[in-house]
């Protein structure tokens, strides 16, 4: 089943409409900066947009620029990502800007592939960077994304690829940040793995019209944070964000047996958490 030309332009009029007047006001929405898209991006993969517009100002009020976050400490970079988690992000956006900074000029790239090169650009935040900085006329495929085009516009669809070349043509031409916002929003706020499609400006011509979850969602099991030996970790790096340096020290603050605490310091250092001289 698929939507008809005349039933999807109407869809695309209506979503576009919608997203003007419901638009969040969100403080990486103010700029077209491809740096800050980029620094937003990285901060949002896994991390609810709430927390991101609490720490994003700060952060990029003290990187504001590609050369600044190319040569930030990792301390001070780790204290100011705090309560973002998946730590190891903040890195690879430190390792990113470097790229940028020594082998494009201090710019972004405006290219596909150019950008998939850097450090800890995915497809996603590729698209993402094009469509909201550089106009691009491409779709930004995230989760909430995928929802909202799978059951408004295209149903099932198997092949990721095929599902990005039609999005891609989704996205209306001259209207492309808005788009862009639109969808993210929809998804976000109503089209929701349990939607409510009963407030939903799609929900007449929409193909999933409420019936069941995700089209292709595979059910996870969270795993237990608390006592895990990804909550040792995250007191590590929280410690030595808040000023405790050297890895005696860290030791004796964390209050762990010396064979614990060396598997999870020696497993941060060499992912490059903790500069040379930190002893």
């Amino acid at each position: 089943m698929k939507v008809l030309k005349d039933q999807q332009q109407r869809l695309q009029t209506e979503l576009l409409a919608w997203g003007n007047q419901h638009r969040r006001a969100l403080p990486w929405r103010e700029t077209r900066d491809p740096f800050l898209v980029l620094v937003a991006e990285v901060m949002l993969t896994q991390t609810q947009v709430s927390r991101v517009a609490t720490i994003f100002p700060s952060f990029v009020q003290r990187f504001p620029t590609i050369a600044v976050l190319a040569d930030a400490p990792i301390q001070e970079l780790l204290a100011l990502w705090s309560g973002l988690g998946y730590n190891r992000r903040a890195l690879r956006l430190r390792e990113c800007a470097r790229s940028i900074h020594n082998q494009h000029q201090g710019l972004v790239p405006d290219d596909y592939r150019v950008l998939r090169s850097l450090p800890g650009i995915g497809p996603y935040i590729a698209n993402a960077i094009l469509a909201q900085a550089f106009n691009h006329r491409v779709s930004a495929l995230d989760t909430n994304t995928r929802r909202v085009l799978l059951r408004a516009f295209f149903g099932t669809l198997e092949q990721t690829r095929e599902l990005q070349r039609k999005a891609d043509e989704l996205v209306p031409a001259g209207q492309i940040w808005t788009w862009t916002q639109a969808v993210f929003d929809l998804g976000a706020t109503i089209c929701r793995p349990q939607p409510a499609c009963a407030v939903c400006p799609l929900q007449e011509g929409c193909l999933f019209q409420g019936r069941g979850d995700d089209p292709h969602k595979t059910p996870r099991r969270q795993s237990t944070f608390e006592g895990s030996h990804r909550q040792l970790r995250g007191r590590v790096i929280a410690a030595f964000a808040q000023g405790v340096t050297t890895k005696a020290e860290l030791a004796r603050h964390i209050g762990l047996s010396d064979s614990a605490f060396d598997q999870v310091y020696n497993e941060l250092a060499q992912e490059g958490f903790f500069e040379p001289n930190t002893t």
